[in-house]
């Protein structure tokens, strides 16, 4: 009997677990987007950045190459998809990391993307980052709430 109940118990909270979140889902409430991890090892997920960002956190929204990673990753995994500077030779960017030529630190990454809240960079935030194109729009969520 006792065994009962407790199915019971336990199958009324996943169910209602799983209503609150479908209904959070369907609202657009991005504290609850699932990333669903395909078997080719990508991330489905919206194409747009969503927030919060956080530092530790995997990115859920953006393009697929920097998406369900978190920052951190993103620029020490990552090589540039096209030159950062216009005329680089590939042999300088091409399957290197940000790391590779800067010393990025979360201090600086943070410092760069405040830059972005700047609206004399908005041309900037426009163009696409080369380690993924939406990747500026994500640290600009970050640096929105305070690059935590």
């Amino acid at each position: 009997m006792k065994e009962n109940r407790a199915g019971l118990v336990i199958g009324l909270i996943v169910a209602l677990l799983g209503a609150t979140v479908t209904g959070a889902q369907e609202a657009g409430d991005p504290a609850v987007i699932i990333l669903d991890v395909e078997e080719d090892g990508g991330v489905e997920g919206p194409d747009t950045p969503v927030g919060p960002v956080r530092w530790g956190a995997p990115l859920i929204g953006g393009v697929p190459e920097i998406r369900g990673k978190t920052i951190e990753e993103v620029f020490t995994e990552n090589s540039p998809l096209f030159p950062p500077l216009e005329g680089l030779p590939e042999e300088i960017w091409k399957g290197q990391t940000c790391t590779n030529c800067h010393e990025w630190t979360r201090e600086r990454i943070c410092e760069q993307a405040t830059n972005y809240l700047n609206p004399d960079f908005a041309d900037n935030l426009a163009k696409e980052h080369p380690l993924g194109g939406t990747f500026k729009a994500n640290l600009k969520l970050w640096a929105e709430d305070g690059c935590r």
